[in-house]
């Protein structure tokens, strides 16, 4: 009994072996050439939807289907082992023909854009958009050989602010091929994965105070080119420092006031019994009086420096010296 394994958009990708119409005969095809050992269904059979510009791929293989990146690291391997085997007898029955074209058109099978197009289905292993590459700049050729030959490459990602200036010494958490490995950027806002399958998919999450602060998804190329982009914080405007104004304790002041009479160029007279009144720091004083000497005496008047100090004399005119 079949099962859908998955239905795609043709959107973004390149069919090699011509119009998109002629994809179910070149399964037919597939299905006769490697008829032994049912080899055929190493490809998913496809049904395309023209209304919408999909395309339904089915297996008759049992069992649940798991994309490869979503396998654990030892299903991985033991897809790879299937891959090994199945891309040899596909190899050995079209060696066979000796026919340089049919060889070619072979090898334009065994094209897929990524390795989301590999699948574990129960204990086999099944290809989707078989037949086709990734358009543009990100067409890769090759990818199921890259696997099957067990390379693998470094992926150097950079981390950068708004304005192309490097994020130094912040966390990143990579999720690849079923692992989780933490880094950290260097001086330059670099950090490298050493060993990762080519078309393997990257999940890289910046970290910052335990949070993800963003996260960006990246296939795995030998010349790729990863950039993840972080808005710059804004900086904090400098606060002019305010002067410190000492805390001057007021002092204890004790004076002498004196008060004369000038009844001429020449001649001054003290003058008694005249009321005083002192004003300073909003504080006032009253009930002063002068002695018969024409003193005042003021006592303990807390006075800070800078206080203005002010003195009302008041004398009524029979007080005042004949």
């Amino acid at each position: 009994m079949s099962q859908t394994i998955t239905t795609k958009p043709v959107k973004e990708v390149k069919y090699l072996l011509g119009a998109l119409g002629s994809a179910s005969g070149y399964y037919t095809q597939l299905k006769a050439t490697f008829a032994s050992e049912d080899v055929y269904k190493f490809f998913a059979q496809p049904a395309v939807i023209e209304s919408s510009n999909q395309i339904t791929w089915v297996t008759d293989f049992n069992g649940t289907a798991t994309e490869y990146a979503k396998l654990s690291l030892q299903d991985q391997e033991f897809v790879e082992q299937l891959l090994i085997k199945k891309m040899k007898k596909i190899r050995e029955i079209t060696a066979k023909f000796n026919d340089n074209s049919f060889t070619e058109h072979i090898n334009k099978c065994l094209e897929i854009p990524s390795m989301e197009d590999v699948w574990k289905v129960g204990n086999e292993v099944v290809v989707t958009q078989w037949g086709f590459i990734f358009d543009g700049t990100k067409g890769k050729t090759g990818i199921l050989q890259l696997i099957i030959a067990g390379e693998r490459i470094p992926v150097t990602i950079l981390v950068q602010y708004s304005d192309q200036t490097p994020v130094q010494n912040i966390s990143v958490e990579c999720k690849y091929s079923s692992q989780t490995e933490n880094y950290s950027t260097d001086s330059e806002g670099k950090f490298t994965i050493k060993k990762v399958r080519p078309n393997a998919e990257i999940i890289a999450s910046v970290i910052k105070n335990g949070n993800p602060l963003k996260t960006e998804k990246f296939i795995a190329y030998a010349d790729g080119k990863y950039v993840i982009t972080l808005e710059k914080p804004q900086e904090k405007p400098v606060e002019e420092e305010k002067p410190i104004i000492p805390d001057v304790k007021p002092q204890t002041f004790s004076a002498k006031v004196k008060v004369v009479y000038k009844k001429n160029k020449n001649e001054e007279v003290v003058v008694q019994n005249a009321k005083i009144i002192v004003e300073y720091n909003g504080k006032k004083i009253e009930g002063l009086t002068t002695d018969n000497q024409g003193y005042v005496e003021l006592k303990n008047l807390e006075i800070k420096n800078g206080d203005i100090l002010n003195v009302d004399v008041v004398v009524d005119d029979k007080d005042l010296p004949k």
